[in-house]
């Protein structure tokens, strides 16, 4: 078996060494966002949950889409409801993988 040129294995380690750093640097960035987007989420439903427990008429939400509120406990149970929300806010698997 023939050895091969030194071109064609400088070609291959740079290709392995690219492909690594590629792989690296795109899994670092997903994780990356998405620890920031979950830490974005929670810190704009922490606030919507202030808002509404200071101001319990879902009026004062300047959205349409934002006039309604559910404050749920972990177990699953509706606190609080205002406003035109119908339905199950969460299926049981949403709920507990929140």
């Amino acid at each position: 078996m023939s050895r091969l040129p030194i071109r064609a294995r400088l070609t291959a380690a740079f290709a392995l060494a690219m492909m690594l750093v590629l792989v690296g640097a795109a899994l670092f960035t997903h994780l990356r966002l998405r620890d920031d987007l979950d830490e974005a989420v929670n810190a704009g439903l922490r606030d919507r949950a202030a808002s509404a427990a200071a101001e319990p008429e879902p009026t004062a939400f300047d959205e349409p889409e934002e006039r309604f509120v559910r404050l749920v406990s972990p177990e699953g149970r509706v606190l609080t409801a205002l406003g035109a929300a119908r339905g199950p806010v969460l299926r049981a698997a949403e709920l507990r993988e929140a």
